[in-house]
């Protein structure tokens, strides 16, 4: 079947009276393309799209402005009428709102909606861009519920430009692809997101996404399936507070490959209850631009809420000095989860800036295995880390402190049993020179014991034992 073209300047009255008769005039005909001439046009209600209709302008000079906190276009449900729309090739922008609670397009359910050539335009707003959800559920956060009546999917996102907004899908088997987003801003209202996914099979690739202040991406713990894939994280913008690059919040089976997080005030990838995440082949330089301890490493994997998070795997990776010196991690693997560290490598420029040590972290606890992940210092040259590492906090007294050091369950597993030589220690303490190791003894593959005994007697202070194991 073949469908006509209505022009809205065709028709008579106010922008929107024009745009709304063109609309009702390609929907009275079973859908249809509604054309947008070279101008700007001025509204203050919502555009209702309905399905099987393309809704486009000439590029950026087709200009669509909403003078009321409303969404400029609305897609409906009723009658399954959020089917097969396509809205391209306009720019779509609202006045200076500072408090305002409407996205440009919002979508309820919609099913095969296409967005190409798009401008976002939504500084000093609170929310921006682009939103599926469930309307009747009242809730833009909320996962829309997947069965035949309330599903919603294929939505398409290409080629398009958020100038201080967002993107929050709830529905799966979408595509967010080739789209610059800056999902943050210097004053004002700061969006938390550049873009929120509540749903699963979402593939992002592609994209140049500027972190808004709570991340770049947020993966909800209703997330299955997304993948994330050759996106640059662009934090270098000197005045904005970027963010993690993408946080994940109890999400699964997620991949994370090939992207590039640079120069971002924050961390690059934390994950919290997260379950068999993919991360592989990314490229993190100088992150942590805030300096903060304890918080904001280049992967960061933890379980704030003491459930096993499992399945992990950190594949070759790089790394690259942290901005401030020895104030983050390149990998941190903490309490009850369990991850594979595998091949990733580091570079720890002698300019300013580094790693703190060990940069590849996991807690006394883990079960997981490192292996060949190397660190290269341009002053003292390469060595690898192999199979197992950590730390342990002790504080000096007067007398010898004995020490145990538990292995990861892989060494029992494959019936590795290092020798004394395989096992190297250091001590550092809070003073040069405040202990030193002068034993090692019980050595097995479920660990060894040694112990540390105090330079100084009659002081106290305290000190970390790092270990490294490389079997010869």
């Amino acid at each position: 079947m073949s469908y006509g073209t209505y022009y809205v300047d065709d028709y008579s009255g106010t922008d929107y009276a024009k745009i709304t008769a063109a609309v009702n005039a390609a929907n009275s005909a079973g859908g249809g393309k509604v054309a947008l001439s070279n101008r700007t046009y001025i509204i203050s209600q919502s555009i209702v799209l309905h399905k099987k209709i393309i809704f486009c302008g000439v590029g950026i000079s087709s200009e669509i402005v909403c003078s009321a906190d409303v969404p400029i276009i609305r897609i409906d449900r009723g009658n399954n009428d959020s089917s097969n729309i396509e809205i391209r090739d306009m720019c779509l922008s609202y006045p200076s709102m500072e408090s305002s609670y409407s996205f440009h397009i919002e979508a309820d359910r919609p099913v095969q909606l296409k967005i190409c050539g798009v401008v976002f335009s939504g500084e000093s707003r609170l929310y921006a861009g682009v939103l599926t959800w469930d309307a009747s559920s009242g809730n833009r956060s909320n996962p829309i519920v997947a069965n035949s009546e309330f599903s919603a999917f294929m939505t398409h996102i290409e080629g398009c430009c958020f100038q201080d907004a967002s993107i929050w899908l709830n529905d799966s088997d979408s595509r967010i692809v080739n789209n610059y987003i800056w999902g943050n801003k210097t004053g004002g209202n700061i969006v938390p997101y550049a873009i929120r996914l509540s749903n699963g099979a979402v593939n992002i690739s592609g994209n140049d996404i500027v972190p808004g202040n709570g991340c770049g991406v947020y993966l909800a713990s209703t997330c299955d399936g997304i993948r994330i894939e050759n996106n640059y994280f662009d934090g270098s913008w000197p005045t904005v507070h970027t963010g993690n690059g993408i946080m994940v919040a109890g999400a699964k089976k997620c991949l994370i490959i090939g992207n590039s997080f640079e120069n971002i005030y924050a961390g690059g990838i934390c994950a919290e209850d997260a379950f068999q995440l993919t991360i592989v082949g990314n490229r993190f330089v100088e992150l942590n631009k805030s300096g903060m301890q304890g918080s904001n490493y280049d992967v960061r994997m933890t379980s704030p809420s003491g459930i096993l998070s499992t399945g992990h795997i950190i594949l070759g990776n790089q790394h690259y000095r942290a901005e401030k010196d020895g104030q983050n991690y390149a990998v941190y693997v903490g309490d009850n989860v369990h991850a594979t560290v595998v091949n990733n490598s580091l570079i720890d420029w002698k300019s300013s800036g580094a790693y703190v040590k060990p940069p590849f972290w996991m807690t006394t606890d883990k079960y997981s295995i490192r292996k060949d992940n190397k660190v290269t210092n341009l002053q003292t040259g390469t060595y690898p880390y192999h199979f197992d590492e950590g730390e342990i906090a002790v504080v000096h007294n007067s007398g010898t402190q004995s020490i145990s050091v538990n292995f990861a369950p892989d060494f029992s597993a494959q019936g590795i049993i290092p020798r004394v030589q395989d096992v190297h220690l250091n001590f550092v303490g809070g003073a040069s020179n405040s202990a030193v190791v002068y034993s090692i003894w019980g050595l097995s593959y479920a660990g060894f014991n040694v112990a540390i005994k105090p330079v100084d007697s009659s002081s106290s202070s305290a000190g970390i034992l790092y270990w490294r194991v490389t079997l010869q």
